[in-house]
């Protein structure tokens, strides 16, 4: 795309600035344009008026006339623009019985083609008559359009749209439009009927996606035996406008009063070389400071998470008298457990005085008189939802605490909570003004949070954290990489993949979020991104609040480029499933291909299932070491795979794996240098292999290839200076290979030469599979704890290397 493209969708910080359009000198006029549709019900304008707009933004409009049946009754000018035309299409202009326009015209009688210009004061009348009769429905007038034009163009229907989209925030959709839209998307793969720009997200690499979109390939004559229809100069022009727009009156710009919620052209078609618009949708209202707050920097104290991590006093609302299992009790435990003085831990309980020796206090108000109205780090909330609403509001009222977790649950996933966590929303906002008063809020719906580890930025140290999460079993072995961070909004996948990853990754800092009431997945990233310890952050999300998908956009930009992971998956990707996440959480992001394609294009890694979440969070804690070296490979050049195994099915399965539509810009299996492919002939004849298989560009071992075979054909493999990758794979189930648990350490064994070859050439990473069962194992597990990454079957190696490879050279 065109560079001045992304130099007019950047955010706004203080003022906003419109650059190489020129919206700037148009504002007042295209204000002009908009009003009328402040004024009515549902804020459209008529597609006429939408036409004008579009002139003034120098988007291509068909030859047109409106009739205004109030002004003029039945009375057509001979001088209108359509004289001269062969045939006119009618548009009835019409409210319905609220008062809105009508904008699907033809189930109403609305629409009628092939009209003579001299027929068209009869049209008028005809269609007066029609809905004078309709109880409720007002015609105001009728749009005359040139029917030629429209019939000469029907090569091709396109949608070019521009909205607010509630997460990824201004956003301009182009691609495959007209009636068949929906069923387009369905059959296509994703992403390829349509693509999505958020405007504030300025990545230069929409052009790509653009440029090979299928549709702008065929309308520009780049796909064989079909002529071109469109200048691609002329669809940039398009987009521009449509973006500089509804960025300049979206609830990113605090100088605008007037916010465009969609601009639509469904269909457009190509006509002499440009998109000429065939119908227009505008809605437009006015600003409402309350709800029309965006941001893409947090503004909350997101510095007090830290005492929400590290609380060296704490307060906790819901311990009980009687039964220890209490999920209060359960946290005061390990509260003391942990070292914090008692005498720095208070309780709120309405009628016991001391519960395990800690004191209690009655209300809020003694709660805050025992500490002097010195706020406490954290205080945990564990009381039924109808009680703590109330709590909560108390808290605030009296600052007793710089954060707080609730975990409660009936706030967002039933109706009768859902206007009490509005409430507490909207006062939330108006601390940002008193941030010294404002605590920040973790849950409702929390099952707690595990930080073992922490990086404090103004000590410049790591220190110990607490476990809030009210469970007594630990589902943690204490063991395994400790680079990771567990981002959650369901507690139950926070615990579940502690468990399931156990000896392999040991999160530092794990965090149930919950209905994201105020502190989101978002802010936690913000704030834990510069962590020098944290580079492989997992993501489960069922749903975002308002503005946090273009945060995250630009949140895993930033850790990619400081070649950090972000793996996430998101849950909600059917009807079903969205309908499953809203009853838990009552928070759902939009369409998941949207989801999907955006966060992959900032440099996420969006697991498909549960299970590849898993294997990605064990490979990206061990894959810091291929960051380097990948990055070093120069842009113009491919990423060579050197893949080998011992077995014939393996071969097929790299192959149908590393190499993918996705994946063949970045990566591609190597072409074996003279000198490789004279070392790969003395090792094939080495180990007697050379009169059974050929040498391929996936080579393969037999089962006859021993410890010492594999060790030195990797080596010939890695060394070629066309490869920078190796996935190396053996079936172990051969007498050929030490791969059994007695024997896997022995001098001279696979799993002794793996680990040495990683410390000899830690210039060309690599993934290893082994392919077998239980009996195998520990050799898996002993070479992931050696730091090598391991699997268990060739498909998902294969596939996780070259998501992450494509991450790595994506900056």
């Amino acid at each position: 795309m065109l560079k001045s493209f992304y130099n007019l969708t950047k955010s706004y910080t203080k003022t906003k600035v419109v650059r190489n359009f020129g919206l700037s000198k148009l504002i007042n006029t295209i204000e002009r344009h908009l009003m009328p549709g402040t004024t009515r019900p549902g804020g459209l304008l008529a597609e006429h008026e939408v036409y004008d707009l579009l002139d003034v933004l120098k988007v291509p409009t068909p030859l047109r006339y409106y009739h205004s049946v109030k002004k003029q009754k039945y009375q057509v000018p001979q001088s209108n623009d359509l004289k001269n035309c062969e045939k006119v299409v009618a548009k009835g202009v019409l409210t319905d019985p609220k008062g809105r326009l009508v904008i699907h015209k033809t189930d109403l009688g609305a629409l009628e083609f092939n009209i003579e210009p001299q027929m068209m004061g009869q049209i008028v009348k005809k269609f007066d008559e029609r809905f004078s009769a309709m109880k409720g429905y007002t015609l105001e007038g009728v749009l005359f359009v040139e029917q030629s034009k429209i019939e000469k163009s029907l090569s091709g229907e396109l949608l070019i749209s521009a909205y607010q989209d509630d997460f990824f925030g201004p956003s301009v959709a182009f691609g495959l439009g007209g009636t068949t839209i929906e069923y387009m998307k369905e059959i296509m793969k994703p992403g390829n009927s349509q693509m999505f720009i958020p405007v504030l997200f300025d990545n230069a690499s929409f052009s790509d996606k653009l440029q090979s979109l299928p549709v702008t390939e065929l309308l520009e004559g780049r796909v064989r035996g079909v002529k071109p229809k469109l200048r691609h100069e002329k669809l940039l022009a398009v987009l521009e406008g449509f973006s500089t727009l509804i960025e300049t009156f979206s609830a990113y710009n605090p100088k605008t009063n007037l916010i465009i919620d969609e601009i639509e052209v469904n269909p457009a078609v190509c006509h002499e070389g440009e998109l000429l618009a065939l119908d227009g949708v505008l809605r437009v209202r006015k600003k409402d400071a309350d709800l029309d707050y965006q941001i893409t920097e947090s503004i909350k104290p997101l510095s007090k998470i830290k005492n929400m991590l590290c609380p060296q006093s704490i307060a906790i609302a819901g311990a009980s008298t009687t039964n220890e299992k209490n999920p209060g009790n359960i946290i005061l435990r390990k509260m003391l457990q942990k070292g914090i003085k008692k005498e720095n831990v208070y309780l709120l309980h309405p009628k016991a005085k001391t519960i395990n020796g800690i004191n209690c206090y009655p209300s809020v108000k003694e709660l805050s008189r025992a500490t002097q109205g010195n706020p406490i780090d954290l205080m945990l909330i564990g009381v039924p939802a109808k009680h703590a609403g109330p709590l909560v509001e108390q808290c605030l009222d009296y600052h007793v605490s710089e954060s707080m977790s609730i975990i409660s649950g009936g706030f967002g996933e039933t109706e009768k909570g859902k206007h009490m966590q509005v409430e507490l929303e909207k006062r939330l906002r108006k601390l940002n003004s008193n941030l010294i008063k404002r605590p920040v809020i973790n849950g409702p719906n929390t099952v707690g949070n595990v930080c073992n580890q922490y990086w404090s930025k103004l000590d410049q140290k790591m220190i110990s954290g607490v476990e809030t999460v009210f469970t007594s079993k630990s589902s943690s072995t204490g063991k395994g990489n400790d680079n990771a961070c567990l981002l959650c909004q369901s507690g139950a996948f926070m615990l579940s993949r502690i468990s399931d990853l156990a000896d392999l990754v040991y999160p530092s800092v794990s965090i149930s979020v919950g209905n994201q009431m105020d502190l989101s997945i978002a802010d936690y990233l913000e704030h834990l991104i510069d962590s020098p310890h944290l580079t492989s952050f997992g993501l489960y999300i069922e749903g975002l609040n308002k503005g946090d998908g273009i945060r995250l956009m630009k949140l895993v930009r930033k850790a990619t480029r400081m070649g950090k992971f972000v793996t996430v998956y998101k849950a909600g990707r059917t009807k079903e499933g969205a309908d499953a996440a809203k009853g838990h959480t009552a928070a759902i992001a939009g369409d998941y291909g949207m989801f999907k394609t955006l966060l992959e294009h900032a440099g996420a890694i969006v697991a498909d299932g549960f299970e590849e979440f898993n294997e990605l969070l064990i490979t990206t804690t061990r894959a810091n070491d291929w960051v380097k070296p990948l990055r070093k490979v120069p842009k113009n050049k491919k990423i060579g795979i050197g893949a080998l195994s011992n077995a014939g099915f393996e071969k097929c399965g790299i192959a149908d794996h590393i190499i993918t539509d996705e994946s063949k810009h970045v990566l591609q299996l190597p072409e074996w240098s003279t000198r490789t492919m004279k070392q790969l002939q003395q090792d094939y004849k080495d180990f007697r292999i050379g009169s059974i298989v050929d040498i391929d560009t996936i080579l393969d071992l037999t089962p006859m290839v021993s410890d010492k075979g594999y060790d030195q054909i990797i080596r010939t493999v890695l060394s070629d200076p066309n490869v920078h990758f190796g996935i190396l794979s053996a079936v172990p189930e051969t007498e050929a290979l030490k791969t059994f648990e007695h024997e896997m350490h022995q001098k001279g064994s696979l799993l002794n030469r793996l680990i040495q070859i990683k410390k000899d050439m830690p210039e060309k990473p690599f993934v290893v599979v082994i392919e077998s069962g239980p009996l195998y194992a520990p050799f898996v597990k002993a070479l992931n704890v050696a730091g090598i990454p391991t699997f268990r079957s060739v498909d998902v190696a294969s596939k996780i290397s070259s998501k992450l490879i494509q991450v790595i050279r994506k900056y």
